[in-house]
């Protein structure tokens, strides 16, 4: 089983600085690599085939729906154009467990067009969770080591230079350290074999309707938070979901 951090160097889009080798973050192999051509080769040379549980990609965004990935940039419009490239990483995932392709990339979860670009990579990456983000990540100035998995989530893009960092944690408490962007946290979107399985907590959809045998007694009606699933009957938090 593998988890490998691989990130985008600079040769076809913008470098995403440097990162040390640290499996007790939680990710087994580094990896960097210029364009999705040569990631495959990385992950060929590198023997992972049917081995990757999780694999992240990190690469620059910061506009919703666009991964700067390669040329041109990768967004629901441009996917016919990687397809074959995308569907070159399919065999390293090991699809006995529990899989994620991850985009580490600002904001390219967000809106319509981040959900169009996480449905047509799903189409894809069958039987993957594909997760992309909604808010802005900072990393260290350039020339800093970076540990992999702690991309720090931040309000706006303009907040990498003001260090205002997000401190509200996904159940709605303010915590002492900033959180990281998660794919269990309050900022993922998921997609999985065409739909979406998992929505960032701002963009669950809400209502004070009671539901019949949801709320205790059913005094009166509270705020029902509805997730991703289509067939969710409410939640009592916007931070609860039934995946």
């Amino acid at each position: 089983m593998a988890t490998v951090w691989a990130y985008c160097t600079g040769t076809f889009a913008p470098s995403t600085g440097k990162w040390e080798s640290n499996p007790k973050s939680g990710w087994s192999d580094n990896i960097p690599f210029s364009s999705l051509s040569d990631l495959n080769s990385n992950l060929t040379s590198g023997g992972f085939q049917s081995k990757i549980t999780k694999l992240a990609i990190i690469a620059h965004g910061n506009t919703p729906g666009v991964v700067l990935l390669d040329t041109p940039p990768l967004t629901a419009k441009t996917i016919n154009v990687y397809e074959n490239r995308l569907q070159q990483l399919v065999p390293f995932f090991d699809m006995k467990e529990e899989a994620f392709l991850i985009f580490f990339s600002c904001i390219a979860g967000d809106k319509q067009e981040g959900t169009d670009l996480l449905l047509g990579l799903s189409k894809i990456f069958k039987g993957i969770k594909v997760v992309g983000f909604n808010q802005y990540g900072f990393i260290g100035s350039d020339g800093t080591m970076n540990t992999p998995g702690n991309i720090i989530a931040v309000e706006n893009e303009g907040a990498k230079n003001t260090g205002k960092a997000i401190t509200i944690d996904d159940k709605g408490n303010e915590t002492r350290r900033p959180l990281i962007l998660s794919p269990w946290g309050a900022f993922a979107k998921w997609a999985y074999n065409g739909a979406i399985i998992r929505l960032p907590v701002n963009e669950t959809r809400s209502s004070t309707t009671t539901i019949p045998g949801f709320h205790e007694n059913n005094l009166k009606p509270k705020a029902v938070h509805y997730c991703a699933n289509i067939y969710c009957k409410g939640h009592k938090s916007a931070f609860d979901r039934c995946y």
